[in-house]
């Protein structure tokens, strides 16, 4: 649970702080008009920041699906189990 709403805060942040930043920084730039000699270095810290928050919520992501997937898998077994126990019970 608690991955899940770290999850949703950082996809927030991205959406709501970082990605307007960004765009905001390419909005100054148009068809015609020229590219600052400095415009990838305004860009840069905000484009890294928005790649790792990206590669930390995948891993979250990858996290989740393979906890609940062992979950669900341990379930199946334990009712396997809790199933064969009632069928040599109930006919012997």
């Amino acid at each position: 649970m608690i991955l899940l709403f770290t999850l949703m805060g950082l996809l927030s942040y991205v959406h709501f702080k970082l990605q307007p930043k960004i765009e905001s920084l390419m909005a100054k730039i148009g068809a015609d008009t020229q590219v600052p000699d400095n415009f990838s270095d305004q860009l840069k810290p905000f484009r890294l920041i928005r790649k790792r928050l990206a590669s930390f919520c995948l891993f979250i992501v990858i996290t989740i699906q393979r906890y609940l997937k062992f979950q669900i898998s341990l379930e199946g077994t334990k009712a396997q189990r809790h199933k064969g126990t009632k069928c040599s019970s109930s006919n012997s």
